[in-house]
């Protein structure tokens, strides 16, 4: 099992690399040229790759296995994620699944039209607190599940 984190705007990269680190699992950090940080550990692994569109995607979408874990807020990511077997997790602690997934590419695709039309909705509000302990408990929780089935 390896953990990939779609890192371009991730604001949970050290948590992500602490959990890893503590189970003892590869984390494979993936960012845009443009968006390069250093994270560095013994389970810590980063890719970069080229500022093209859905380049850190595609990447991530090609090498995922079965079993894997998949931290996105991109939920074209996370239905490809789910797709091949692997669990898919947003940024806020929300678990996609087969059965929320396709409301969410709905809402994605309603957002978009309403972006072409002009609109400009609402960004994500910033992560508070409560949201990155909520992700980090959920991480967990999944770890631990999928190492007692194994």
């Amino acid at each position: 099992m390896k953990i990939y984190i779609d890192a371009d705007a991730c604001p949970v990269k050290s948590i992500c690399a602490d959990v890893a680190s503590n189970y003892g699992i590869r984390s494979v950090f993936i960012c845009s040229v443009a968006s390069h940080f250093a994270l560095k550990g013994r389970w810590i692994e980063t890719i970069t790759v080229d500022q093209g569109f859905q380049s850190a995607d595609l990447y991530i979408a090609n090498r995922v296995k079965a079993g894997d874990i998949v931290i996105t807020d991109d939920y074209g990511l996370a239905c490809m994620a789910l797709s091949r077997g692997c669990l898919a997790l947003s940024f806020r602690g929300k678990e996609y699944t087969k059965h929320n997934i396709e409301l969410l590419l709905m809402n994605r695709h309603v957002n978009y039209k309403a972006r072409r039309a002009g609109k400009r909705p609402k960004g994500p509000k910033p992560l508070s607190a409560e949201e990155r302990a909520r992700f980090q408990k959920t991480l967990e929780k999944i770890i631990e599940k999928k190492e007692g089935d194994c």
